[in-house]
């Protein structure tokens, strides 16, 4: 991506994983290769996966656990959903296996299982006139 002028990023919310590029229109085909390799043949070496653990982690301590307003929301959520899965924090509780690092091996298999070409969608914003032509 950086090598084509782009960024991207990512988030995860209880019902999604959302990625996200910033990139010039005339470079659209590569992001959509991009995009589509990564859906396809995702691979995660087992350092890339370790660190990407470290920065989710570092991501919970600065928005849930440094905050007053973090811990509220979580334990309201919690209490609110009592008997639903969303009143588990969407990366685990800390104390609890599921905010420990999962092995690569499952991670591959639930992206497999879940990450579905025909369940993604695309939006996109500004330069619509050149950007339909490659959709």
């Amino acid at each position: 991506m950086a090598a084509n002028g782009g960024t991207d990023n990512a988030f995860t919310s209880f019902d999604y994983t959302a990625y996200f590029q910033t990139m010039e229109v005339s470079r659209l085909p590569v992001s959509f290769e991009l995009e589509s390799d990564r859906m396809r043949h995702l691979t995660l070496p087992a350092e890339e996966f370790a660190k990407e653990v470290r920065v989710v982690m570092e991501e919970r301590r600065m928005r849930t656990e440094a905050t007053p307003t973090g811990k509220a929301a979580e334990a309201h959520l919690s209490m609110f959903w009592q008997s639903h899965p969303y009143s588990w924090p969407v990366i685990g509780w800390p104390s609890v296996s599921g905010c420990r690092p999962l092995r690569s091996r499952l991670r591959l298999s639930h992206s497999a299982s879940f990450s579905l070409m025909k369940q993604a969608s695309l939006s996109m914003m500004r330069h619509r006139s050149r950007v339909a032509r490659w959709v």
